[in-house]
């Protein structure tokens, strides 16, 4: 006897009627979907799908799938200022600065900034000092203060920007910032009135020498220090210094910059500037002994200058060599006991290279603490010692002062965030990193690799 389930007939019967079901469900689903997908009247009811497929889009971290269904927004209403806002920070995640920055400045085009606008200002700022276009940088930052008129940071940027031209303005803008950059605030002011005689072009090249020595690791030097020598070409000051310097900054920026350099020692090779910046050249060119030579040479014509020890410092560890490095570095400070540049630059040598951060390394951080309490990379150095000997309180306490005195400190926060990721606290993490990951600089692809790891 054939059992009912293996009858043919009826096993027949059973697949068509499962497929009849089928047709049935499917001629449903797609009557639904051709009324949603189709032109209708009330034209928001396709926009509301198109917004709910790209917000699924964006939380799926697919920029790709996000940008077509932004493109068909686009194509319902045309390109707004939202949609192209939209656009740019879909460019903005995947890291592409330059199409990013077109379409934030095409979502600006001829209207007022919005709070909105925020991000986009702060991205077309970062674009236009990478291309070294100055007024576009001037004019993104003049949007950011309107928006946030007590945002430090911009007024420190825009101040760098007008100083070489406009001393009064620029010192205007530092004194905005000096509560959270008292250092440079004061340096600038004290240089502009000890060569308050000078002309315009030469008072730009000694600020060009105080932006590359002073200006916090926060935030890029090498534009600001770009424009004031530029300025001071312009102002036909042809100095070998300038020429020198110069070729420096681009060489750190990644251009060509060996030709000045090698002009500037042939017309001055008895120029401690001219020494000083051709032994930094042929240290990033890992040419150690040139570098060591040149270095030693601008030392000895240049004693009292901290920034030659400080460039030999980073020479010999470059090198690994961090008992060299150390007395470098501690030479450096001592030139200038009371600029807490070079105390947060052997600082720092402490906390990158983990220099018995336990043991003689941690009491020379706490030491420089005493001597700068209010340096933020003095004090987020010590947190990280702290944070490595599993003192977490401690740490948590030195990175929240550093960032009190410097909201924008990429080190303090990229530590606070190894903290915070230490303690379990996730979200806090990744918080503190995507400010990093936005500020840029040293510790971005650290901080990015961490967002990455949690999620």
């Amino acid at each position: 006897m054939t059992h009912p389930d293996h009858n043919p007939q009826q096993g027949m019967l059973r697949r068509v009627g499962r497929l009849v079901v089928l047709l049935a469900f499917l001629g449903s689903t797609i009557l639904i979907l051709g009324m949603v997908g189709e032109p209708r009247p009330d034209r928001t009811v396709k926009r509301a799908v198109l917004d709910v497929h790209y917000l699924t889009a964006q939380k799926q971290k697919r920029p790709g799938l996000s940008k077509a269904y932004l493109s068909l927004i686009a194509a319902h209403e045309g390109w707004t200022p939202d949609t192209l806002r939209r656009l740019g920070d879909l460019y903005q995640q995947q890291r592409n600065i330059t199409a990013a920055a077109a379409a934030y400045e095409r979502s600006l085009r001829g209207q007022p900034p919005e709070d909105a606008d925020l991000p986009a200002l702060r991205l077309l700022t970062e674009a236009a000092l990478q291309r070294l276009d100055w007024m576009a940088a001037q004019s993104a930052l003049q949007g950011i203060i309107r928006l946030v008129p007590t945002d430090q940071t911009a007024h420190l940027q825009l101040g760098l920007l007008l100083l070489p031209t406009s001393p009064t303005e620029g010192l205007r803008h530092m004194a905005q910032a000096a509560e959270g950059y008292p250092t440079l605030y004061t340096v600038i002011g004290a240089t502009l009135v000890t060569y308050s005689d000078d002309p315009p072009p030469i008072k730009a090249y000694r600020l060009a020498l105080v932006y590359l020595n002073t200006i916090p690791s926060s935030i890029d030097s090498l534009p600001f220090v770009e424009y004031a020598l530029v300025t001071a070409l312009n102002g036909e000051y042809n100095a070998p210094g300038v020429w020198a310097i110069l070729g420096l900054v681009r060489a750190r920026s990644g251009r060509e910059g060996e030709a000045l350099i090698r002009r500037a020692l042939e017309a001055a090779p008895d120029d401690p500037t001219v020494s000083y910046a051709a032994g930094a050249y042929f240290r990033l060119r890992a040419d150690y002994r040139e570098a060591l030579r040149l270095l030693l040479t601008a030392a000895a014509l240049a004693p009292e200058n901290p920034a030659i020890p400080a460039e030999i410092g980073a020479l010999y560890r470059d090198q690994g060599l961090n008992a060299e490095a150390a007395t470098w570095f501690a030479n450096a400070a001592a030139l200038a006991p009371d600029n807490p540049t070079y105390g947060a630059l052997q600082a720092t040598f402490y906390a990158d290279a983990n220099v018995d951060l336990t043991g003689e390394g941690l009491a020379a951080l706490q030491r420089l603490s005493a001597r700068f309490p209010t340096s933020a990379d003095v004090l987020a150095a010590l947190g990280w010692a702290y944070l490595s000997g599993g003192r977490h309180d401690e740490a948590r306490l030195m990175l929240s002062q550093a960032l009190a005195y410097e909201p924008g400190n990429s080190r303090a926060w990229f530590y606070y965030g190894v903290l915070l990721e230490t303690l379990g606290e996730k979200g806090g993490a990744v918080e503190a990193y995507r400010v990093v990951v936005r500020a840029g600089g040293l510790f971005r692809e650290n901080a990015a690799r961490g967002i990455a790891r949690l999620g």
